[in-house]
């Protein structure tokens, strides 16, 4: 996509949004792409032409060119087939987005069934640095609470 003009770079859209299923991967490529090559003043414009050409909204398409760009700096783009551009973004904001995205693949080679709200919880309590195993639960002798076993602050 790089090397395709304006023109190549819509009729590289309006070819893959015919195809009954694009993967978010492609279509981000090709809106970073486009976003890359747009004025600033016409960003905007641009990414909702392209994106309504797949059906989707600016902000989708917004979306997927970050989760694409946080994906190859943090060389995960072997894995995409097994990440969203929610769960990405997700990892971004946990601090260390290489461990959050490795605790994802680590999770989901687990149990396929692990979901996103299960990563969305775990991302939340901090647990992205702890990717031998889930946390070890224990009452504390002192004040008789349950907490995390050697978690901070103890």
């Amino acid at each position: 996509f790089r090397f395709l003009s304006d023109e190549g770079i819509r009729a590289a859209a309006e070819a893959l949004g015919e195809l009954v299923q694009v993967g978010w991967v492609l279509r981000a490529r090709l809106f970073r792409t486009a976003l890359l090559r747009t004025p600033y003043g016409g960003k905007a414009d641009k990414l909702r032409e392209i994106a309504r050409l797949f059906g989707l909204e600016r902000s989708q398409a917004y979306k997927e060119a970050r989760a694409i760009e946080l994906a190859e700096k943090y060389e995960v783009v072997h894995d995409m087939d097994k990440l969203t551009p929610d769960a990405i973004l997700l990892a971004e904001t946990s601090g260390d987005p290489e461990a959050a995205m490795t605790l994802l693949l680590d999770r989901r080679a687990e149990n396929p069934a692990y979901s996103m709200s299960q990563f969305r919880e775990e991302v939340k309590r901090g647990h992205t640095d702890s990717l031998v195993a889930p946390p070890v639960w224990c009452v504390c002798p002192t004040c008789g609470r349950r907490h995390v076993e050697n978690s901070p602050g103890e």
